[in-house]
């Protein structure tokens, strides 16, 4: 999956041709890039069906506990674009060691997961390094307390890394609950602002300092590999087709030493 960051601000269109002709499969949507598309006039479903492609998720709805209004208007985009998923991510102030917090935030991603449910729609949340919610054993706790079957998590082993998880991966998060991967490689020394560095300096898979094949190989688990998303902030001066195409032919090097790990 090329996941929509990755090409910046250049139109939906343009994306997702650039996502065609390099070989990906599913692609991601912001929910304002989509309203500015249909805005522009473009078909987006029929788009989708002439490029062969997918929307892998409906990514960026804040938060875990959001209105369900929020929700509902990332659920209708995902309705009308076949997508696999939705992304839930907190952005606001959130205490995941007080029980009331997390039961509320159970009771809204269970909704969430109801919701979508109807749909044939899954729901993750993803854990980002400098949110209340950065933790990926905070996201469970979340996940297992709503308990609901389309209910899981979103890796993103950027975050992951550069979060105060640093790499280390809780043996007791069901690999079956890890509904979706993101790749980006890390510079060699963490940035004094996090978030400054994840959206100039996040590197494509095998450029960087994080050892990404043994990451996802440990994610996955045993099983088959959940569906892999490349995400690096950065790329805008690349020409959004030249973009693409390394995200594709770095995130294939990635998966292919994953293989060969399992493999042994």
């Amino acid at each position: 999956m090329l996941c929509s960051g990755s090409l910046g601000d250049v139109p939906l269109e343009v994306k997702w041709r650039a996502a065609a002709a390099a070989g990906f499969a599913w692609v991601s949507v912001y929910g304002d890039e989509y309203h500015a598309a249909v805005d522009r006039g473009v078909d987006c479903a029929g788009l989708l069906a002439e490029l062969g492609l997918r929307i892998a998720e409906v990514d960026g709805v804040a938060t875990t506990v959001c209105s369900e209004e929020k929700f509902v208007s990332a659920l209708d985009i995902a309705v009308a674009l076949d997508a696999r998923s939705i992304t839930v991510v907190e952005t606001g102030d959130y205490d995941p060691q007080e029980p009331a917090q997390v039961r509320a935030a159970a009771k809204a991603f269970a909704r969430h997961c109801e919701l979508a449910a109807e749909h044939g729609l899954l729901v993750h949340i993803e854990p980002f390094a400098w949110s209340s919610l950065a933790r990926l054993r905070d996201a469970a706790a979340i996940v297992a307390a709503a308990d609901r079957l389309n209910g899981g998590l979103l890796v993103d082993l950027w975050h992951h890394v550069r979060g105060p998880d640093q790499g280390r991966l809780d043996s007791g998060i069901p690999a079956e609950s890890i509904f979706a991967v993101q790749l980006a490689d890390t510079g060699p020394e963490p940035w004094t602002s996090i978030r400054d560095e994840c959206m100039t300096d996040r590197r494509l898979p095998g450029d960087g300092k994080a050892d990404l094949a043994v990451l996802l190989a440990a994610v996955a688990g045993p099983g088959p590999l959940p569906p892999i998303g490349v995400e690096v902030f950065g790329l805008v001066d690349l020409e959004p087709a030249f973009a693409a195409q390394r995200c594709f032919a770095t995130a294939k090097d990635t998966l292919l030493q994953v293989q060969a790990r399992l493999e042994r």
